[in-house]
């Protein structure tokens, strides 16, 4: 049973994601903090993703900050989502924005258990056939992930 309320959690342009993502690379394991609404099991609802390059993204989500792994035994996978349309830019300006909505994908932070803080452990994968993630802020970007707590615990 779902709760009924959407929380979000966010990463930061100016803190996460910094680094350069070859076309064909990811990025590291970021740990977003959730909000305690989001503590114990929830369900993912929406992903968006606003940067300053045109460049399509997978996003990776893992129950562990140990990530992804070289075998499958000790891999932490829960899901992940790849944009197939190309961001788009409001009357052909500004940022660059995607959102997908109506997901419904597992959210747990098995690292923490019950206890404070757990996280969203996201890998963000540059599927572009072209264009490279510069680092800094010229590529700078933002996940915002929307999620709705379910009331089973």
């Amino acid at each position: 049973m779902q709760a009924g309320q959407l929380y979000s959690v966010a990463s930061s342009a100016a803190r996460d994601f910094r680094g350069a993502i070859a076309h064909g690379a990811a990025s590291g394991i970021t740990n977003l903090p959730l909000p305690k609404a989001l503590f114990q099991r929830s369900r993912i609802r929406s992903i968006a993703i606003v940067g300053i390059q045109d460049i399509k993204w997978e996003v990776d989500f893992f129950w562990s900050e140990n990530g992804y792994q070289a075998t499958p035994d000790p891999d932490c996978f829960l899901g992940r989502y790849v944009f197939a349309s190309a961001p788009i830019q409001i009357a052909a300006a500004g940022l660059y924005r995607n959102v997908v909505s109506g997901l419904d994908m597992p959210l747990v932070d098995l690292d923490a258990a019950i206890a404070a803080p757990q996280f969203l452990h996201v890998v963000l994968a540059n599927v572009d056939a072209a264009t490279d993630k510069m680092a800094g802020d010229d590529g700078a970007v933002k996940l915002i992930v929307w999620a709705e707590p379910t009331l089973e615990g």
